[in-house]
């Protein structure tokens, strides 16, 4: 009888688990708080790096950068010690019309694959929020 009912509280422990879990991952990332701890960071406005710095991310977007950046309650908190973070940094390093399973030759690179590459769903629209 003990082992049985013992049995049953585990596994639906192990079910409310689960779920909780699932309902963890079921949040949408951009949604959820991040606090980025104990990185050098480089916030890219002109002013000096922050060693042991904090960056704080909510909805998406970073709210905080300093080294006295509290931890809001439910935040994902990372682990960044000896890690370097530049958010400001965008990667423009692309090539426009160049179609995939084709050569670099200049003929591949015409006016229209270089439209296309642009307008296609996979390029950033200049202007939209990444």
């Amino acid at each position: 009888m003990f082992r049985s009912t013992l049995t049953r509280l585990l596994v639906g422990l192990l079910v409310l688990a689960a779920l909780l879990f699932a309902q963890f991952l079921a949040q949408p990332l951009l949604a959820q708080t991040l606090l980025i701890e104990g990185a050098r960071v480089i916030p890219g406005d002109g002013s000096p790096a922050v060693d042991g710095a904090a960056i704080l991310v909510e909805n998406g977007r970073i709210t905080r950068i300093g080294r006295d950046v509290p931890a809001p309650t439910g935040a994902v908190r990372v682990d960044l010690a000896g890690k370097t973070i530049m958010p400001a940094i965008i990667a423009t390093h692309v090539h426009p019309g160049f179609q995939v399973g084709t050569s670099y030759l200049a003929e591949n690179y015409k006016r229209e694959t270089v439209i296309a590459d642009l307008q296609s769903s996979e390029a950033p629209r200049l202007g939209e929020r990444q």
